[in-house]
């Protein structure tokens, strides 16, 4: 009987960058290459170690994640990746849904980046109104 991995894997809109990169998984030390959405991998049955990054530009393994899982005779195992919200983060790897780990750093840095447009902007528009 056929044993089945279905692997979903994501990224949050916010890191759009990852969509020009996809993530490798590697079962047992075999490197497996992966789309982001849903894959199918069959898998033998017994032992496995997954190891799961998206190959990158710095850090060159972005968002390691691991887990041991388990295969017997007719399992269909579903699991699901999602991809960390800022570079620095591990992934996520297991049962769905998944979080986006370290995705309040980018909402900072978004937020720090709006900041420091819109305080100049509105003290310019004040002060030549002013003058």
């Amino acid at each position: 009987m056929t044993r089945v991995l279905h692997l979903e894997t994501k990224y949050h809109w916010i890191a759009f960058a990852f969509a020009f990169f996809r993530p490798m998984l590697t079962i047992n030390g075999y490197p497996v290459h992966l789309s982001w959405g849903r894959n199918s991998i069959p898998l033998p049955p017994g032992r496995h170690h997954l190891q799961i990054h998206i190959p990158y530009l710095i850090p060159p393994r972005l968002g390691p994640a691991e887990l041991l899982i388990h295969s017997r005779p007719g399992d269909q195992i579903h699991l699901q990746y999602t991809a960390p919200g800022f570079a620095f983060f591990p992934g996520s790897l297991g049962s769905a849904p998944q979080p986006f780990n370290g995705l309040f750093v980018q909402w900072i840095l978004i937020a720090f980046a709006v900041f420091c447009v819109f305080v100049p902007t509105v003290a310019i528009a004040l002060l030549s109104g002013l003058g």
